[in-house]
């Protein structure tokens, strides 16, 4: 025997010598089996129990094994813990085999590149995504496998985490030895499995080689891909190849590349996302977990816009929401689509009744096409398809406004498809072959002359088993089959004398004994023969049927993302009804006027009627709001009500506003709260300075600042100053829209000096010691934060709020001192003037004051006057 062992081992070891990086799962019969590291791996990770493998003359091979039945759930595992599944398949009959079965590896699921229900979450996409950067440009491509979407983005390096965030990618392809960070200081994987690839992966001639031959096409600008797009093509080249290597049999389901350059979509940065609760909650916190639902997007812009049913619509509307548009035209077009479906609801009800019901016809074309749908999911994508006309004829009811136009134009009942697959496969086919029937009754005229024979034949074995009844007496005798003896004759103990001659003993029982006839086995020869065909001849019709079906995956991608789209502009239409949205003016100018403006998900959580809207006015003349208020007033909410009713406009919804006119925004920015983050090694301030001087590199004179405590995390002096020249900066030099939310009250003087600064305030009423927050904005700056109210509403005790409040009676018009024996003093001396050493805003010290605090008038002779005079001239012109 070999060193290397026996020769499946060695088979073994040239196949996991090509896939070092994944965890093998090597097909034995009905077993998949890992063995060495990979089994030391799953023992570990699946809680399988580890044994070994005799190999030969070498030493025994750890292994551990999983059912072929249940390996779908033992992959989920091991993908959801980031690891790489080659999954390697026996490509021949072991009948046939000269020697060792054949073998071959015929996927690898990663994260990034999965089929399984299980392994995807219904409401977004999975992307696998590669990123390259050239200079200041970076390409991002990006492939959902399960349906075949490509997208390619050019932008700049600077926009490159804000870009690449809107994908969420599961996995992520960079050149081998560089970091994710030199795509630019921001860019950060997000969670994904990191995959790093040779660098001459990226080349762009060798990507533009293999996107000219995946397409068909002599050149790229049919694509859309330019001759200045290399870092597009650069990283659009790696991630096919990548993708070819998962999937040696092809991803006939991809679709052509959609381009996207800069200036189509707003990028949204990591704060604007968390700070607006877009997709995820602060309370829930990341959304980056398969399968979550509607209770894990509650408290998101996301959950109260979904009333999507279908998963094609829900993913759309996420990435509608993470791309808010920047062309005014568009918005437009889709804000018509919107009107026309709210202006209709009969005709929009039919509309939903008709979507309600459909399947994930994106992902079980994908399934189709790739030839990897089940029986019952085929079937599912049938009875899809039936429901294409229904609602055909609801669109054409509403009409051709803005958007919808495209869909109408381009529609495709897909009848032909639908009739085929629901013709040839039974009303409820199992998921496999073999067990029931697949195949339709009159769908093969060969296939119903094999059930005929095998259904008739079971006739017969019932025949056998009333002759045999008569023949012995034995009233008790039955037929029986099982998968080693085949058909069989059963007669209890109790009965064996009366066993003719000519039966032949095959097994003992505790209480019988099971006898076999040569007229019984002839039945089962024949019975045997016809499900064997019947089984080879479903499976035939069944593969055919599917490579059928998934020839028309061009029609069936369009027609689900028609359907997509409907669902979404009809799902905002049902939001903008019961919510009492209304359509904003869209328009090219700079101001921003909203009036009756609510925040779409608090609203939702309190009693109708009890949230309180506000006003707010944006123009080139008075582009800044210094917002100031008590705490838990509503400020950060009025923040980032008007940060999401603008996004939900530019993404083509209507707005929970009495009125809303909005200049279209080219950026979007929010800092609202601050934490540290302890991995990256920075402090709560450090971060705050991070995001702010981000803001202040980024933004420009149409983009909208919303800001909230800048500079809280440092001292008062060094917050004040930061936070006064932060805005003057925004003012002057930037000149876009700001509302600046503070406790710093000295910033209200910014007023006086900066030509198109407003102060606003949100009112209070106070009622003795009581405070009740009014929750309105109103022109005018405050001069009170009334933080121990707050601390009283929040339960400190009695005594420190009492405390509090007398010391703040002191602090408003001096300054305190604790003694060592703890209690408090005033900085004023026994004769009633300040302490200069213990004040806290030291009193100027000009010396014609503390000369004129010399002065005895009441002993001050005219000529001393005189003199005095002309000493104070001398020291006031003193520098």
């Amino acid at each position: 025997m070999s060193r290397e062992g026996t020769p499946l081992m060695q088979q073994y070891r040239e196949i996991k010598a090509r896939h070092q990086d994944a965890i093998l799962m090597f097909r034995m019969g009905d077993f998949y089996e890992m063995f060495f590291d990979d089994a030391h791996v799953a023992s570990r990770v699946l809680g399988l129990t580890l044994t070994a493998r005799n190999n030969g003359g070498a030493a025994d091979v750890p292994l551990a094994g999983v059912p072929v039945k249940a390996v779908q759930e033992y992959i989920r595992r091991l993908v959801d813990q980031g690891f790489r599944v080659a999954i390697c398949e026996q490509v021949e009959d072991p009948r046939q085999a000269k020697g060792i079965v054949r073998r071959e590896v015929v996927e690898t699921v990663t994260p990034g590149a999965v089929f399984a229900d299980d392994l995807l979450d219904a409401g977004r996409h999975n992307f696998l995504c590669a990123v390259l950067v050239k200079g200041q440009a970076l390409g991002i491509a990006a492939i959902d496998v399960s349906i075949g979407s490509f997208c390619l983005v050019r932008c700049a390096a600077a926009d490159g985490e804000a870009m690449l965030a809107r994908y969420a990618p599961r996995e992520l392809l960079i050149v081998r030895g560089g970091a994710v960070g030199d795509a630019g200081p921001t860019l950060r994987a997000g969670g994904a499995l990191v995959t790093e690839r040779d660098g001459w992966e990226f080349d762009p001639a060798l990507g533009r080689e293999e996107i000219a031959r995946l397409f068909r096409v002599h050149t790229l600008e049919g694509l859309g891909i330019g001759i200045d797009d290399d870092v597009v093509v650069g990283a659009a080249g790696a991630l096919l190849r990548y993708v070819h290597e998962l999937q040696p049999a092809g991803i006939p389901q991809l679709e052509r590349p959609r381009v996207e350059r800069s200036g189509q979509c707003m990028p949204l940065d990591e704060m604007t996302r968390r700070n607006l609760e877009l997709v995820e909650s602060l309370r829930t916190g990341p959304d980056v977990a398969n399968g979550r639902g509607a209770a894990e997007r509650s408290g998101t812009l996301l959950g109260v816009l979904d009333r999507t049913q279908t998963p094609m619509g829900a993913r759309l509307l996420r990435q509608w929401l993470l791309a808010p548009l920047l062309d005014r035209e568009a918005i437009i077009e889709r804000l018509d689509a919107v009107e026309r479906c709210l202006a209709l609801p009969m005709v929009r009800a039919t509309l939903r009744a008709a979507i309600d019901g459909v399947r994930d016809i994106e992902r079980l074309a994908g399934k189709a096409a790739s030839g990897r749908s089940s029986p019952r999911e085929l079937r599912a994508l049938g009875d899809s398809l039936l429901r294409l006309p229904a609602i055909g004829g609801a669109l054409r009811d509403i009409g051709t406004a803005g958007a919808l136009r495209a869909i109408v134009d381009g529609w495709d009942d897909c009848d032909d498809v639908s009739s085929r697959i629901r013709s040839q496969l039974v009303e409820r086919p199992p998921s496999g072959i073999g067990d029931e029937d697949v195949i339709a009754a009159g769908a093969d005229a060969a296939l119903d002359e094999l059930r005929g024979l095998r259904d008739g034949s079971r006739d017969a074995i019932a025949q056998v088993q009333a002759a045999e009844r008569g023949r012995t007496g034995i009233a008790s005798l039955k037929v029986g089959y099982n998968r080693v003896f085949g058909y069989f004759i059963e007669v209890t103990n109790a009965n064996k004398h009366l066993v003719p001659d000519d039966y032949q003993r095959r097994q003992t029982l505790t209480g019988a004994e099971r006898y076999i006839t040569t007229a019984l086995k002839e039945y089962e020869e024949k019975i045997l023969h016809a499900t064997e065909h019947i089984e080879a001849r479903e499976r035939a019709l069944f593969d055919e049927l599917r490579e059928a079906t998934g020839r028309e995956i061009l029609r069936l991608q369009s027609a689900a993302q028609r359907v997509a789209a409907l669902d979404v502009y009809a799902s905002l239409a049902e939001v903008a009804e019961t919510e009492r949205y209304v359509r904003p003016d869209v328009l090219d100018s700079f101001e921003l006027e909203i009036t009756g403006g609510r925040h779409p998900v608090v609203e939702r959580m309190m009693p109708r009627e009890k949230f309180i809207p506000n006003d707010l006015s944006l123009v080139n003349d008075a582009r800044v709001v210094v917002l100031t208020g008590p705490n838990m007033a509503g400020k950060s909410t009025v923040l980032r009500q008007v940060g999401l009713i603008v996004l939900m406009s530019q993404m083509g919804s209507f707005v929970p506003a009495t009125k809303a006119r909005i200049g279209v925004v080219d950026r979007l920015f929010t800092r609202v709260g601050a934490s540290d983050n302890l991995v990256r090694g920075q402090s709560t301030f450090m971060v705050e300075m991070a995001e702010t001087s981000a803001i202040l590199h980024t933004a420009t004179d149409r983009s909208l600042v919303l800001l909230d405590e800048i500079g809280r995390g440092t001292s008062t002096y060094d917050g004040v100053s930061i936070a006064w020249a932060v805005t003057e900066h925004l003012h002057n030099t930037i000149g876009c829209k700001t509302v600046f939310a503070t406790h710093y009250h000295e910033l209200t003087q910014l007023a006086d000096e900066l030509s198109s600064l407003r102060n606003y305030n949100v009112a209070v009423r106070e009622a003795g010691d009581e405070v009740l927050f009014l929750h309105r904005l109103q022109p005018g700056g405050a001069d009170r934060s009334y933080g121990i109210e707050v601390g009283r509403l929040a339960g400190l005790p009695r005594q420190v709020i009492e405390r509090a409040r007398a010391i703040l009676r002191l602090l408003e018009g001096e300054q305190l001192v604790s003694r060592p024996d703890g209690t408090v003093r005033t900085t004023r001396d026994a004769t009633g003037a300040l302490d200069p050493q213990l004040t806290l805003f030291h009193p100027a010290s000009h010396p014609v004051l503390t000369r004129l605090r010399e002065i005895d008038p009441e002993h001050t002779t005219p000529f001393d006057a005189l003199k005095l005079l002309t000493e104070l001239t001398c020291l006031a012109r003193e520098p």
